[in-house]
């Protein structure tokens, strides 16, 4: 007979301790010896390429263990109907990797998203996996009391957080090699106390967050107990006090559909379940007044960026790009066949001409050009905005 326990290990590592699950590395660069690409061969990560690790070589161990236990005959194997949409996804994926151009990123994923074809299959795996794994309601409950807990520790990191406590104020030797202690420079380019959790970024967190949301807050209604519905309520509180402080419109706007769209599946039963989404939502009515102005700071710079986006669609016209070229310390775009050259001197715009040499007005309709230096680096960048781009160049030399 297989060990029910044993089995739910890894998906219990999966959602508590791999959650926090943060390390240094240095890696070789996805990009390093393609022409678009100029930075150096190595790149240091911290979020995603230990996580990559260990939830390929725990997802194929396990699965290995599974198939074993199948095959002699301890565990049966389950018929699904999902199967055949789970192969057609692993097939495609793998012809999607056959036909890559950049077989290394394909294959490992591009710089701190390492969710290439090896990490997609082993999607299929954990799903595979899980659908045998978890074979009682007893199963269920034990995975979600301990995301549950997972959760709360991760909420209360994210009061710490908007109370100003960063990453780098923790003890190195938590998420960073001796090896690496001298060389790491671990800077996090987050809104100033805004919650990311150990996410690369706080947009991540927030589609993130959206899950156990909607989790604790299904648990609250389903709750019979008194005791443990209130607790249902305050963990949704807590992870949407989270989600507001993340300042990352993407998940509020997230959150908004998967509410409406529960409010159209519960119909009627909104009546029954008066009491547990009275519970959710004064749970909502606390964490909105403690993040009032982070919500509506974020609501406010998402109505600047669609008038901003508006207006230079206005401005400039969509024309398709033909090629850019970079012509010695001049870069000379083609629209649909219509050149123009930016002439540039020391990082300085000093020329914008068309193919006959003729000056371009600086308000025409096709590009904007400005060049300045980079603080942070020193170098001469040229910018150059397009309807839909900003290209940068560096001018090095000549």
């Amino acid at each position: 007979m297989v060990n029910e326990k044993a089995l739910l290990l890894p998906l219990l590592f999966f959602t508590t301790v791999y959650l926090f699950c943060i390390r240094a590395k240095v890696v070789d660069t996805s990009y390093y010896g393609t022409f678009w690409y100029a930075s150096e061969q190595l790149t240091g990560d911290l979020y995603g390429y230990f996580r990559m690790q260990l939830f390929v070589g725990i997802t194929i161990l396990f699965s290995i263990y599974m198939l074993f236990c199948i095959l002699t005959g301890g565990m049966k194997l389950q018929k699904h109907k999902v199967y055949l949409p789970m192969a057609v996804y692993a097939v495609l994926v793998i012809v999607s990797y056959a036909f890559a151009e950049y077989k290394n990123v394909a294959f490992l994923g591009a710089n701190s998203r390492y969710e290439g074809t090896l990490t997609l299959l082993c999607y299929m795996l954990i799903l595979f996996y899980t659908m045998h794994a978890i074979r009682s309601e007893g199963n269920v409950k034990c995975i979600l009391k301990g995301f549950g807990v997972a959760s709360f520790l991760l909420g209360i990191w994210g009061i710490c957080q908007v109370m100003g406590v960063r990453l780098s104020d923790l003890p190195t030797w938590l998420y960073v090699p001796a090896d690496l202690r001298e060389a790491a420079d671990i800077s996090l380019s987050m809104d100033t106390n805004a919650v990311n959790w150990f996410f690369t970024n706080q947009n991540y967190t927030s589609f993130f967050m959206v899950f156990p949301i909607c989790l604790f807050g299904m648990a609250c209604i389903a709750e019979e107990d008194g005791k443990k519905k209130l607790l249902y309520a305050v963990l949704t509180g807590l992870m949407l006090f989270c989600l507001w402080q993340a300042a990352s419109l993407g998940g509020m706007v997230g959150l908004a559909v998967a509410v409406v769209a529960a409010l159209l599946i519960a119909g009627k039963n909104i009546v029954k379940w008066r009491k547990s989404l009275g519970l959710l939502f004064l749970a909502g009515v606390i964490s909105v007044g403690a993040s009032l102005p982070v919500i509506m700071r974020e609501v406010k710079s998402g109505t600047n960026v669609e008038a901003s986006v508006k207006a230079d669609a206005e401005s400039l016209r969509f024309a398709k790009i033909d090629h850019i070229i970079t012509d010695g310390a001049d870069i000379v775009f083609s629209f649909e066949g219509e050149e123009v050259r930016v002439a540039t001197e020391k990082g300085e715009v000093t020329a914008v001409t068309d193919t006959n040499g003729k000056t371009i007005p600086a308000d025409n309709d096709l590009l904007r050009t400005s060049g300045y230096i980079d603080e942070e680096t020193g170098y001469h960048v040229v910018a150059v905005e397009t309807a839909n781009k900003e290209w940068l160049f560096i001018v090095e030399g000549e």
